[in-house]
């Protein structure tokens, strides 16, 4: 009986000890991996660790106290817990999800609904003390249930595609077959043994069927490193071709270019140069073209979004007359905007016009607090002044989100249009917090700032070098008691045209 002993005391350490290893590196893998087949995997082996525990061969005072107390039906409930995350590792690991969705919703929901009806049980059983009936529900309700669906899960595993299956099966059919001989040497006395004690094999089979599955979740991990390296791959062939294809176009550009020079200065006129510098200039305007268009695809959205989450307050209180009021000025707004996106160019009263749309739109999210006021000198006929369509819009936005909207005093934005040295200028100024409170640090916000920034300037050059204009813009921060307390842009429009059309770098 010695030798009995150390066998089962030994074989049940090394059982215990490889299940914790599993447990933990299983845990540190699914909050890696954040897969859920790695958790109810952890799961099944924390329950099958407390069962395997109550069966310990060591002389325990602790075990035996709790083996002739009412609560030992806890063995039970852990053995209840340990079978229902076996069968959600099953489904998860499987990915049933995916290939069977309606299955496995169904055996989510039923072995959730088995799960609650355990615990509630245990609970009633230990409080009132009916070990009994716990175990009857554990023998004659909770097993026949389970072997059922474990059944059907196995079934419908026989018949799935990949290598995932066969960890799954080898475990499972190893376990049952560890299980039946188990049943066996317990129920047939005679052979029963100093060798062989029934819960060793018990173990053995639980033992083996945790390798099947701790090496299935291994080469689960390998499919999953295989499908994020094919994506990577995927994504980096797809970069690999834009960039051919933009080098190529580039290529075709500038020899396109070069034969065109090889045949102006063949002829040395220079009415042949000077045609040389439109071609360049038109293949120019067509590169920036593509850019503006995706400029425009950029802003479009913002701008209406911008609109729609101010107008939103009004709808969720059912405000129906101001809802429609705003909702009308949203849709001009909308129109107005979509005809001068098909322009090159348009006045400055129709620019105008558009922002004070989108102020009193806007406005609707500053509770109407914000004060806007247009001030222009008498003799300038707006009408015939002509600028990029929505080259104020981004500035008039700054000013009122970042500028205004975080400020806790008055609001007020100021837009004056005065003439000076035959020039003309417009200034755009606000006594928000200014800029130096809202950039401290180069974050993705104030990066996706500067980079509209360098946008508007590219708009402004290519619109100076096709139409032969001088626009020009500054932005200064405004301070007032050495505090900051605002900001200012001021556009100049030169009337002086540019003598000479040069080539972009």
């Amino acid at each position: 009986m010695a030798s009995e002993f150390t066998s089962s005391a030994t074989l049940w350490s090394f059982t215990v000890n490889s299940l914790a290893i599993f447990l933990v590196i299983t845990s540190v893998i699914g909050f890696s991996y954040k897969e859920s087949s790695f958790r109810f995997y952890a799961m099944y082996l924390f329950f099958t660790i407390l069962f395997i525990i109550t069966k310990s061969p060591f002389e325990s005072t602790l075990l035996q106290n709790y083996s002739k107390s009412d609560f030992f039906i806890a063995e039970r409930l852990s053995q209840i817990m340990m079978n229902i995350f076996y069968l959600r590792f099953f489904l998860k690991f499987l990915n049933i999800d995916m290939l069977i969705p309606r299955f496995f919703n169904f055996m989510r929901e039923s072995t959730g609904v088995i799960s609650i009806l355990s615990i509630f049980l245990f609970l009633f059983c230990a409080f009132f003390r009916f070990p009994r009936l716990f175990e009857n529900y554990f023998l004659f309700v909770f097993y026949p249930v389970f072997i059922c669906i474990a059944g059907a899960i196995i079934f419908k595993t026989l018949f799935l595609k990949g290598k995932l299956k066969h960890f799954i099966l080898i475990g499972f059919f190893a376990f049952l077959a560890f299980s039946a001989y188990t049943l066996y040497l317990s129920y047939d006395l005679s052979n029963f043994n100093s060798t062989i004690h029934p819960f060793d094999s018990f173990l053995m089979g639980v033992l083996l069927e945790n390798i099947a599955f701790a090496t299935g979740l291994g080469y689960k991990i390998k499919l999953l490193n295989n499908q994020k390296i094919e994506a990577q791959h995927r994504i980096i062939s797809h970069q690999s071709k834009d960039k051919e294809i933009r080098k190529k176009y580039q290529q075709e550009i500038e020899e396109k270019l070069k034969r065109q020079e090889k045949e102006l200065y063949a002829v040395h006129s220079k009415a042949k140069k000077e045609e040389l510098q439109k071609v360049s200039a038109l293949f120019k305007e067509k590169l920036m073209q593509l850019q503006l268009d995706g400029l425009r695809n950029q802003m479009d959205p913002h701008f209406v979004f911008n609109a729609l989450n101010s107008i939103k307050a009004y709808l969720v209180i059912n405000d129906r007359k101001q809802a429609i009021h705003f909702l009308n000025k949203f849709s001009k707004l909308i129109r107005k905007t979509l005809e001068v996106l098909r322009e090159d160019q348009v006045s400055l009263k129709d620019e105008l016009e558009i922002i004070d749309l989108y102020i009193s739109v806007e406005n609707l999210r500053f509770d109407s607090t914000i004060q806007y006021s247009l001030q222009v000198e008498n003799e300038l006929d707006l009408a015939k002044i002509l600028i990029p369509p929505l080259i104020l819009q981004p500035f008039v936005e700054n000013a009122l989100i970042h500028g205004l909207l975080p400020s806790d005093g008055p609001r007020n934005l100021n837009i004056i249009i005065y003439t000076k040295e035959e020039d003309i200028y417009l200034e755009i100024q606000d006594n928000g917090i200014g800029r130096k409170k809202t950039e401290p640090s180069e974050t993705p916000l104030n990066v996706r700032k500067s980079f509209g920034l360098k946008i508007i300037q590219e708009r402004l050059s290519f619109y100076n070098l096709k139409h032969q204009t001088l626009i020009t813009y500054n932005i200064f921060d405004l301070f007032e008691n050495d505090l900051p307390n605002g900001t200012k842009v001021v556009f100049k429009i030169s009337k002086t045209q540019l003598s000479t059309v040069p080539l972009l770098n």
